[in-house]
């Protein structure tokens, strides 16, 4: 799978669904919100929608605020120019958001 090539794996960027337009104004007080951004697997991105559930959020001791979210996705081999025989592809996320 040429992992001299592709040693990062895996690429997310985006914003959650529920971001307002004003991220100063940004919190989360429900789970199951969506994270969307690109996925980049094996050279080959593509638009993904990860469900994820707010696990904390908060001050931190030497300023600022984070959120923590866990997410997962299941995905075809396939469709990232991966052999068919590994079928799908079962990613988990832990993600720590940092308000500016």
């Amino acid at each position: 799978m040429d992992s001299q090539r592709y040693f990062g794996a895996i690429i997310v960027t985006g914003l959650l669904a529920s971001t307002p337009a004003n991220a100063a104004d940004y919190s989360i007080d429900t789970d199951g919100d969506t994270l969307n951004g690109n996925l980049t697997i094996h050279g080959v991105t593509k638009a993904a929608a990860i469900q994820v559930e707010l696990i904390g959020e908060g001050e931190v001791p030497w300023g600022g605020y984070r959120s923590g979210f866990n997410g997962q996705k299941i995905l075809r081999a396939s469709d990232f120019r991966l052999p068919d025989w590994l079928g799908n592809i079962d990613l988990e996320f832990n993600i720590e958001g940092v308000r500016n």
